[in-house]
Formats: C-alpha cells, structure tokens, sequence
C-alpha cells in the first residue's frame, strides 16, 4: 500500500484523518482520529512537533498494521541526519492506542520511518516499514498519512510428505521471507490456506501458528497454498501433493528392541555412531507383501510397548518409541561419538535418545537417502530410487545395557 497524499471525506475514516491540530504535525497510522492537545509542546518557532497515533491490531478488520506488531520504532531525520532521539512504541497495558510525540523537530523537510517487529524489544526481522516526508512549517497545519507496507517478499510452503495415499494426515508448514531471505515473523491469522483439489486433498489452517493440516480424501493431485494476506497483494507460496489410493495397502506388525540399531555399521562405514555394540536392524522388504516400488509411500506406525536404556539406572524409566525427551541427541559428540541422530536431517530436531529411527537401504544394507526420525508417528516416507529395504533401530551410543522392544506397524502398497 502506498501513503495517500489528500484527504476525501467520502474515503472510510480508517484509511483518512482530517488534522486539526493547529502548529503540529501528525503521523497517522491509525484506523481512527484521536485528540490533540495543541502548541503547548512547542518551545522555539524555528522548531515544530511531530506526534503519532496508533492503533494496535486488534480483532476487527481494516489494519493499517501487521497483527504481529509488538514494537513500533520510529525515527525522524533530516538530510540524512536524525535530529530527535528515536522511540520504541510499544502497545498498552490496556485499550489499543497509544500516541507518541517528538518534540523539537527543527523546521523544513524532514523524513519520518517507521518500522514494525514482532517483538516487544524491537529485535529481530522487522514485519513491516515505511517512510513518509512531511514539511515543518510554523502555523500551518501539514497531515501525513503513512502505511506500513510489509517486508515480506516471497513465501515457501513444505511438507515432509508430498505423496500420500487416501485417508493420510500431513502437516504442511509456510514461511514468510523479507528480501533478503530472513525469516519474517507473522500471525497465524494471516494465513490463508486453499486447496485446489478438495476432491483430492483438504486444508485446514491452525489458528496457532504457520502450519496446516491436511487431509488425503481422494486419488490425484492437488495444489496446497498459503497466501500471507496482510498486504495488498497478498504474497503466497505452494505445493503439490499426490494422493494415491489406499486399495491394495499391507500392514504387518515388527517387534524392534532396545538394543537393536538403525543400521550395520559394518557395512555402512561412512554412517559410524555409538561403540558400535548395537545388534542388527530390523528389516522389512518385499518379502513380508510390501511394494519397494520408487515413489511410493510406506507408513510406521508405534502400537505398543516400552524400552529402557543405561542412563537411567538404578531405577530407569520406560519409553515409547518418541525415545526420551529430556535427552535430545541431535549431532553432539558424546564420549569422543555421535548418535545415529547426527546423520538425520537437522529439521527433523529434536531427535531424542532412543527414539525410533529409520533408512531405506539397498539389498546389501547400504543407505540409500537419508535417515530419518519415526518416534510414535504415524510417520509416512516415500521410497527413494534404488531402496529395496526399510531398517528400524533404536537412537542410542551404546546398546548393551538397553531393555525391551516395541511393536511397530509398517504399512504400504501391496508388494
């Protein structure tokens, strides 16, 4: 949006403010006209006053400010110079308005910035800026109108599974970038998702945060979208998610113990971890009816049981397969090893010790892809090119002292 320059009594007083404010200059960023109290804040006649107004975001529509605003910095300058001290505005404690006033502004051009961010501390990624040049001349009455326009220039939108099979639930998840592709903080209301094939997939937005749940209903494609709508255009993102039938689906059930690895190190040199003390993986492939076909979507899913590991003895508590969350492994060096949770994708952290893991793998048990976090799931992955196997292990360094198994579910098209 870019600042208006007149002012129309037939425009919505939202967007336009008649100032009446005699030898004062205003900042308008507000939705309304509030009070002014005045010359009293001038102190020299080669000096003017710049006061602004706010209205903070509030439920009802028609914001001139992004409804993830919770600082406001503005600065005043002149010839490049800035001639009052900056402040920080901030909402308060009760109502929605506050109103901010510089006093001393020298007379002449000057420019005034403001700049949005989504915390109380003015730190981070600001969400939305603007700049405005308004004349300080004494006695005359000058209105500025000034919108925040938004810095966000492009949005991504990701999934952990783009192809599903009917009856499938993924979470899908946008973020909003500024120009320089910092991640750019914005309310969950501003999201709107739209699924182009609800026949095919449905999308339901969280009112939390920037994610989104969707729902496999049908064979085909769809396009899942998420448009960040505060500014004028909105600035949207997309993916396509494939959604195959569930006909023909196998499941069996796998019991994975404590002391078992993600892989065989011996044959997978570059992916070392632990004191290589683990047993073998468990292993599914066609041989138990399910299809390795590339492209196709197997699901693990955690039914029952509990295991236990060293670090908590004498008296050690049980887990299930989401492992235990008070002992993240992610890629630390622990006793001069890492955990098979080094080799997952950093995205996936927090991956937690003795949580389930999994890999595709070739005939020989070589890795194919890369491997990945299960915990209790259901979690859904497609089958790389050149894998004809799934292993499932334990997230542990050393396996010699681990207790008990789990019964997981392996779900896929029919081999």
């Amino acid at each position: 949006m870019k600042p208006e320059n007149t002012v129309n009594d037939a425009i919505p007083r939202r967007q336009f403010l008649q100032i009446l404010c005699k030898g004062s200059v205003v900042l308008i960023t507000t939705s309304s006209l509030y009070g002014c109290s005045g010359t009293s804040a001038l102190i020299h006649s080669n000096v003017g006053l710049v006061r602004m107004v706010i209205r903070w975001p509030s439920g009802s529509g028609g914001r001139l400010i992004p409804a993830s605003t919770q600082s406001i910095v503005v600065s005043v300058e002149q010839n490049g110079t800035q001639v009052v001290p900056q402040q920080i505005i901030t909402p308060p404690s009760s109502g929605n308005t506050t109103t901010a006033t510089f006093s001393n502004v020298p007379i002449g051009n000057v420019s005034v910035t403001a700049i949005a961010y989504p915390n109380s501390t003015a730190t981070g990624t600001p969400v939305a800026q603007q700049t405005g040049s308004v004349a300080i001349t004494a006695d005359q009455v000058t209105p500025l109108n000034l919108v925040l326009e938004s810095t966000v220039s492009s949005v991504t939108v990701s999934a952990a599974l783009l192809s599903t099979t009917v009856g499938q639930v993924v979470s899908f998840t946008a973020n909003a970038f500024d120009s320089a592709g910092e991640t750019v903080l914005v309310a969950p209301k501003t999201w709107k998702w739209v699924s182009s094939n609800t026949a095919v997939a449905t999308v339901q937005g969280s009112t939390s945060d920037n994610t989104a749940v969707v729902t496999s209903v049908g064979s085909g494609s769809a396009i899942i979208s998420a448009a960040y709508i505060e500014p004028n255009p909105s600035v949207a993102g997309s993916q396509t998610i494939t959604v195959q039938s569930a006909v023909n689906q196998k499941s069996i059930t796998v019991a994975v113990n404590a002391n078992q690895g993600p892989w065989d190190q011996s044959v997978n040199p570059g992916y070392p971890y632990g004191v290589n003390d683990q047993q073998p993986p468990v292993a599914v492939s066609a041989s138990n009816g399910i299809s390795f076909a590339q492209g196709g979507v197997i699901t693990i899913k955690y039914l029952s049981g509990t295991v236990t590991y060293f670090h908590q003895l004498p008296a050690p508590p049980s887990f299930d397969a989401n492992g235990d969350s008070k002992n993240p492994t992610n890629d630390i060096l622990y006793n001069g090893y890492h955990f098979p949770s080094y080799y997952v994708n950093p995205t996936s952290y927090p991956v937690n010790s003795i949580e389930l893991l999994g890999t595709f793998a070739n005939a020989q048990g070589e890795i194919v892809g890369t491997p990945f976090a299960v915990g209790n799931g259901p979690t859904s992955v497609t089958v790389p090119n050149g894998a004809v196997q799934l292993l499932l292990g334990a997230n542990d360094g050393e396996y010699w002292d681990n207790g008990g198994a789990w019964q997981i579910q392996v779900s896929g098209p029919t081999s």
